[in-house]
């Protein structure tokens, strides 16, 4: 079930935005939920991973609402939600 929410989020929620066209920071925001009984997933673990090995980049926790705000390099990652 971890996977299939990550996926989801990753499909659905994952969104980037830049206030300027010449930015090099972009952010990823989303709302992390459950899958079976739809409600907010507190605390949840939400982390950027390099692609080509996995390692960490930065990330953050969802707060008491299930939404969480990263700014990272404009770039492809791997996105790992763990709860």
């Amino acid at each position: 079930m971890k996977h299939k929410l990550a996926w989801l989020l990753l499909c659905s929620v994952m969104m980037l935005t830049s206030s300027m066209v010449a930015q090099t920071k972009g952010k990823v925001t989303g709302k992390i939920v459950d899958g079976k009984t739809g409600e907010n997933v507190e605390y949840a673990s939400v982390i950027l991973l390099n692609p080509k090995d996995s390692s960490m980049v930065t990330g953050a926790t969802t707060n008491e609402k299930g939404t969480f705000s990263i700014s990272a390099s404009y770039g492809s990652y791997l996105l790992r939600v763990t709860f």
